[in-house]
């Protein structure tokens, strides 16, 4: 019988590693799998893990992808072709979800807060260039409801 403060220490781990934002490794390349009925294969299997894609012009990486099962589920990464982030988000069951961080080419932060299923929800900050908070937005339901303006 398993002890309840194993079970604990069990699913906190689990839970730890499951809402993990870091942006993992990926060594297959995106174009090695092969897409079916919306489901994406690798080696005749749903495949699980992370791709990437690369920029034909400078050989960098251009995104991470992540799936589940055939499916897109965890984190996606995007870059400019400098090499910098571009934007982070997750998804879940095959929507946006989750926190999402958009930066400017020079590396600064441009914008941040939750997506719920593709749509911005509850608070989001908005900076400049220069990293300047310049905007400050309420949605709710799909909807901006309120904004500041700084």
């Amino acid at each position: 019988m398993i002890s309840e403060n194993f079970k604990i220490i069990l699913l906190t781990s689990i839970l730890t590693i499951s809402c993990n934002n870091e942006i993992p490794n990926a060594e297959i390349n995106c174009l090695d799998l092969k897409e079916s009925e919306g489901i994406v294969i690798f080696n005749d299997t749903k495949f699980s893990g992370s791709c990437f894609t690369i920029y034909d012009v400078n050989l960098e990486i251009d995104e991470i992808r992540t799936y589940r099962k055939g499916k897109r589920h965890g984190v996606w990464a995007k870059y400019y072709p400098n090499g910098l982030l571009r934007y982070q988000g997750r998804y879940k069951n095959e929507e946006i979800h989750g926190r999402y961080t958009e930066y400017y080419n020079n590396g600064s932060l441009k914008e941040t807060g939750r997506l719920s299923k593709g749509y911005r929800d509850g608070e989001w900050f908005l900076y400049d260039e220069n990293g300047k908070l310049i905007r400050k937005e309420l949605h709710i339901d799909k909807e901006l409801i309120d904004y500041e303006t700084y």
